[in-house]
């Protein structure tokens, strides 16, 4: 689920206004299309600053609607960076 979130955040800057049962159900429904990993990586930043803003603990697990995959974002972005300004208008 935690990977699906992430996903969500590459579009979306605030959490779901519902319960997600159907993590990718719900991405199919809410990006036309799908996800394209072909394309919308280029929005990692988003993503990072997105998923960032959302995170929240209880006890010792993310929340419900927040992942930590923004942390491995943060290190795979100075590794592709220019790649994605040059995608970015």
């Amino acid at each position: 689920m935690c990977f699906e979130v992430w996903l969500y955040y590459h579009f979306f800057d605030k959490k779901p206004d519902r319960y997600v049962g159907n993590w990718k159900e719900f991405l199919n429904g809410s990006i036309k299309g799908g996800f394209d990993n072909r394309k919308h990586p280029k929005y990692l930043e988003k993503a990072i600053t997105n998923a960032w803003q959302n995170f929240s603990w209880t006890g010792t697990t993310p929340d419900e609607h927040a992942t930590e995959v923004f942390r491995l974002g943060e290190k795979i972005l100075p590794l592709v960076k220019k790649d994605i300004d040059l995608l970015l208008p």
